[in-house]
């Protein structure tokens, strides 16, 4: 047997995994502070087999008696939001039910991608982080925020009700349907912008749109996301014209 690290805590202590032999693991022996009344649990998800260790708390918790609030950091499967088809990244559908068949007593997301998740998740409020946005805006003295897409646009702009905004778009090959530019809408000169989303993954979404908004006379440009996922590195944001990047932890360097 061994021990896993765990990236779900109760009341701020990690849980204990243990890891058997024949390949299957159990979270159990909980502290006498993870046993309290209420059982304020928070999951940084890194890998699905995590959803079974979630299963298993709420299973014991629920037979301790003991009230449960889930916070989740960073939604799985929250941009596979589509209808159920086999040809369409529905993962999100297929979560949800597997979550909600755990009766957490409260379930907190962290800036979900999708509007859907807080319709499919039972107990579910949507948190976003406007205000350490707003903070990094004004460490850049930035003087215009930029939204992605529309999805982006949709979410965000009622959140920043006293900003000045703009939006921007993928542009496509009408007979591929490859992605051949980004097309900004709205006057961006002499502007000093911060864009912002949730996810940022490879980054080729935010590197596209800094060159977009610098070839349309961008005076500078920044970046905040909810989740830095930078699986290929800061580096190429940089190198892209984006002079300085934001997490709801603070600047990354």
């Amino acid at each position: 047997m061994r021990t896993l690290v765990a990236m779900i805590t109760v009341n701020g202590e990690p849980i204990t995994i243990t890891k058997f032999p024949d390949g299957t693991s159990q979270v159990w022996k909980l502290t006498r502070d993870q046993m309290r009344t209420v059982a304020r649990v928070e999951w940084r998800f890194e890998s699905e087999a995590e959803v079974m260790h979630l299963a298993q708390l709420s299973v014991l918790l629920w037979e301790l008696s003991i009230s449960s609030a889930l916070d989740i950091r960073f939604l799985p499967y929250a941009r596979q939001d589509k209808p159920v088809a086999n040809d369409r990244t529905f993962a999100l559908r297929a979560f949800a039910p597997i979550l909600n068949s755990m009766r957490w007593g409260s379930v907190t997301l962290r800036d979900p991608h999708s509007l859907w998740a807080a319709l499919l998740i039972n107990c579910a409020t949507a948190v976003y982080y406007t205000e350490e946005a707003k903070v990094a805006c004004n460490s850049c003295a930035c003087d215009l925020l930029c939204f992605p897409d529309a999805g982006a646009l949709e979410k965000y702009a009622p959140l920043f009700p006293a900003h000045a905004t703009v939006s921007a778009s993928k542009v496509r090959d009408q007979e591929t349907g490859a992605i051949t530019g980004t097309r900004v809408h709205g006057v961006v000169t002499g502007r000093r912008v911060l864009i912002v989303d949730d996810i940022c993954d490879g980054g080729a979404t935010f590197i596209g749109l800094a060159a977009a908004l610098r070839e349309n006379g961008a005076a500078f440009v920044a970046l905040f996301v909810s989740h830095g996922i930078f699986s290929k590195g800061t580096r190429v944001l940089f190198e892209s014209g984006i002079e300085r990047i934001f997490t709801p932890e603070g600047e990354v360097k």
